[in-house]
């Protein structure tokens, strides 16, 4: 079959590993060998990962934020995050369409290996030409994942990478504070189930506790029980998936009680654990009939 721009737009709807669903964006991040990944954006937790994360907004608006600073991209933006910077993106009202590109660390090392200790010193592009040749390589990398032909995938992603690059200016890599919330980051998502208050991590880091709140909330949008009770659903989420009940998947995950839990839940996600897990079921019947 020969695919047009609109039939590759139309078989985007229909497939869901083209669009960027949680469980794939976080299996991306968390793995760092995997190729190059086109997707569409989800409201995202703060996080880190080795590979370079492009987004080119379509229509609407994404807020972003990076390492502290904010961003809103909309159509004729591109937004670049370099290698370990902590980002995450929400939705400004209706979700927007903002195609996101992972490009894994090692498709370029080599790029890397020639700009060492640097990175991009600007994030935010606003460049109508690069925009616009932009798309186009970006529809012609979508194609040519579609119909199987991952060497020119490849070829073309890299192509967009190099174009988008050569746009953005280096500076060299300095950044205390980023190191200390990677740190932050990766601790917690190391003992999120453990029992976590504001008054100790901060002393762990050497800070008070006000100043910690004020710095990790600049950071991620939202206070450290907030943040530590979303890794908590997630995983109590992806137990309840292989078959765990409800109760042990809410104190195996952390929580030290079940009114807790179903507050965090639904913060989260929007409904109950039970109707979570009955539209998931609908969802694999629907999909297992189609």
């Amino acid at each position: 079959m020969c695919y047009t721009l609109e039939t590759l737009a139309a078989k985007r709807k229909d497939e869901d590993k083209i669009y960027m669903q949680a469980e794939q964006y976080e299996q991306i991040w968390d793995t760092e060998s995997c190729s190059i990944a086109s997707l569409h954006a989800i409201e995202s937790e703060p996080h880190f990962h080795s590979a370079v994360e492009i987004l080119i907004g379509r229509e609407g608006k994404l807020r972003a934020l990076i390492n502290h600073n904010e961003y809103f991209v909309k159509k004729g933006d591109i937004l670049v995050t370099n290698p370990y910077e902590v980002h995450a993106y929400f939705f400004c009202g209706e979700a927007p369409v903002v195609n996101v590109i992972i490009f894994p660390f090692e498709y370029l090392s080599g790029f890397f290996n020639a700009h060492k200790n640097m990175k991009f010193a600007e994030r935010l592009l606003q460049n109508p030409e690069t925009y616009a040749n932009a798309v186009i390589l970006l529809n012609m990398f979508d194609i040519a994942r579609v119909t199987n032909k991952p060497s020119l995938a490849k070829s073309l992603g890299m192509a967009l990478f190099e174009m988008i690059a050569k746009d953005i200016p280096f500076t060299e890599k300095k950044d205390e504070q980023a190191t200390l919330i990677k740190d932050i980051l990766s601790y917690l998502y190391e003992h999120f189930q453990e029992e976590i208050t504001l008054t100790e991590l901060a002393k762990k880091y050497g800070y008070s506790p006000n100043y910690f709140s004020g710095l990790f909330h600049a950071y991620f949008n939202m206070n450290l029980n907030e943040f530590v009770n979303g890794l908590r659903v997630n995983y109590a989420v992806d137990v309840m998936q292989q078959g765990r009940d409800v109760i042990s998947a809410a104190f195996d995950s952390g929580f030290n009680s079940l009114r807790t839990f179903y507050r965090a839940f639904g913060r989260k996600l929007g409904m109950t654990p039970k109707e979570y897990m009955k539209t998931k079921l609908k969802k694999k019947t629907d999909a297992g009939t189609s």
